[in-house]
């Protein structure tokens, strides 16, 4: 099991510590990443909620039978983060096309979930960008739909090369 310790003597204030003492390295440092966007209280609140889907895969029957893991592909992330969304924290699923017809996953709480679904999924959202920036994750991030993250990597490489051209076209005065 994983769990969060505040560390606030050391560079990090906040360590993510496995079972056997060691830190989690990739954890940790998006904990420190967080310390850098949110307030100090709500980098607790961020880490439990993703801490609780990691400790829940790591000893969930489904997630171990197939060897699924958090890091590994986009679909595995995806099946992992499905399963304890329905699961684990008893929300519904609902498949369907999006107004723009690119279909969709919309998370619903009922009334026996019991975590912060907005905030897993900002968390989790957040995680994977920060892997992503650090090169320590390949694939593009889970919780974005194929087809939307070619689309916004089009556009922003479109927008720099626009900016960049614009820069150019710019007359220097003396």
């Amino acid at each position: 099991m994983l769990k969060l310790v505040s560390t606030p003597d050391f560079i990090h204030q906040y360590q993510v510590v496995r079972d056997d003492g060691l830190p989690d390295i990739t954890l940790s440092l998006f904990a420190s990443e967080l310390m850098k966007s949110l307030s100090p209280g709500s980098v607790p609140v961020y880490m439990r909620e993703v801490l609780s889907l990691f400790n829940w895969a790591l000893s969930d029957s489904t997630v171990q039978r197939h060897q699924w893991k958090m890091l590994d592909s986009v679909v595995e992330a995806r099946n992992i983060i499905g399963e304890y969304l329905t699961v684990a924290a008893k929300c519904k699923l609902t498949y369907r096309a999006d107004r723009s017809g690119v279909k969709a996953t919309y998370v619903s709480e009922t009334q026996e979930t019991r975590i912060n679904v907005r905030i897993l999924l900002a968390a989790l959202w957040r995680f994977y960008d920060h892997l992503i920036s650090s090169k320590i994750y390949e694939p593009p991030n889970p919780l974005l739909h194929a087809e939307m993250g070619g689309s916004l990597r089009n556009c922003e490489s479109s927008t720099a090369e626009r900016y960049v051209k614009s820069r150019d076209a710019i007359p220097c005065r003396q």
